[in-house]
């Protein structure tokens, strides 16, 4: 696999032709696209109706999507949903629904506390040295996405 196009664009940008032409001076064998709703969807009906019709990809965003259904017949990697009273405690605080990047947030400042305890249970000053050894020592970690 080659990376042969990299490019990015703004919040509310709703024109991507002249990105798409420019991917396409070499015409790629797949496209990944990171971005987010509505923008993404828009992304994806211009490459259709420019018949750029090639597989796409990307990582959460076709899962985020308002419209879904831009993205018929394409791949993606979304992340496992985390624990329901995980979900519950983030509607009561927030008053939203939670993102995947809201409960991979929660686990990763969960794991840098927990490696901060056990820095200070090893009677430890923590320093970044220190702390940075006890991220790398935690196995199985059982977060909110399960266990990492």
């Amino acid at each position: 696999m080659q990376l042969a196009f990299v490019e990015s664009f703004e919040p509310k940008t709703s024109d991507f032709r002249s990105q798409i032409s420019r991917a396409f001076r070499n015409p790629p064998d797949t496209l990944l696209l990171l971005g987010l709703s509505p923008e993404i969807e828009t992304l994806a009906k211009q490459l259709r109706e420019l018949n750029k019709n090639i597989p796409l990809t990307s990582i959460e965003a076709f899962g985020l999507a308002q419209n879904k259904s831009a993205f018929n017949g394409s791949w993606y990697v979304d992340p496992a949903a985390p624990s329901r009273p995980f979900q519950e405690r983030f509607k009561s605080k927030t008053g939203h629904e939670y993102t995947p990047p809201a409960a991979f947030a929660y686990d990763t400042v969960a794991i840098i506390a927990e490696a901060f305890e056990q820095t200070w249970r090893e009677n430890e000053k923590p320093n970044r040295a220190k702390v940075a050894e006890a991220i790398h020592s935690i196995k199985n970690f059982k977060g909110v996405v399960g266990a990492l």
